[in-house]
């Protein structure tokens, strides 16, 4: 799949994957309710976000200044 900033997203069997036990675990640490019938499809959307943010760690960001918020540019 592609973003629209570009990032493409694969299911590459590196980027992990969740499963609903991971999801129950998560969602008591964050005190949130997921009903059984939702766990698999919220399984599946964490481990596109993880994907995501995969992605996002193999950007190029040398030479990039921090910035404290995204109106400082």
């Amino acid at each position: 799949a592609s973003l629209a900033t570009g990032v493409q997203i694969s299911n590459n069997s590196a980027v992990m994957s969740l499963n609903e036990n991971d999801v129950r675990h998560i969602a008591h640490l964050a005190r949130l309710a997921v009903p059984d019938a939702g766990l698999a499809a919220v399984a599946a959307k964490l481990t596109r976000i993880v994907g995501f943010v995969e992605a996002l760690k193999a950007a190029d960001t040398v030479g990039v200044v921090p910035m404290a918020h995204p109106l400082d540019a």
